[in-house]
């Protein structure tokens, strides 16, 4: 089963699914694809398989978000930043239960943007900003 716009809605928070794009958060099941797709063990779950799309898509929703908070109030709140923490480990988990080895999001997400390669967003939060 292909993962849906409406898939990532219902895992998110009601603020966050409201504020996203229908667009943006296919963009973002679309990125999840590939890099479940990049990691996953040929003979991994199907329904495992989903899941990891799924989760890692609420992640780079939530992320794509975030964004948007840091663009209109100048910070991303540290409610918000912690959502991020927890969806990423969930994601984490996710991508890890299909993986052929164990993969750290944010580790790929900073050899990603060394290569110039797209995907995984650039976003980093330290303090109260969200952008490098």
């Amino acid at each position: 089963m292909a993962v849906q716009v409406n898939d990532i809605r219902k895992l998110l928070d009601q603020l966050a699914s409201k504020q996203v794009t229908s667009n943006t958060i296919q963009e973002n099941i679309n990125d999840a694809l590939s890099l479940v797709d990049r990691f996953k063990q040929d003979d991994a779950d199907p329904g495992l398989v989903d899941a990891a799309i799924k989760r890692i898509g609420v992640w780079l929703s939530y992320l794509s978000y975030a964004e948007g908070q840091s663009f209109s109030q100048g910070a991303t709140p540290t409610i918000s930043q912690d959502k991020i923490k927890g969806y990423r480990e969930i994601a984490e988990l996710y991508l890890n239960l299909v993986s052929q080895e164990p993969v750290d999001l944010e580790d790929i997400r900073r050899v990603d943007q060394e290569r110039k390669e797209t995907g995984l967003p650039s976003i980093t939060f330290t303090g109260t900003t969200a952008f490098d």
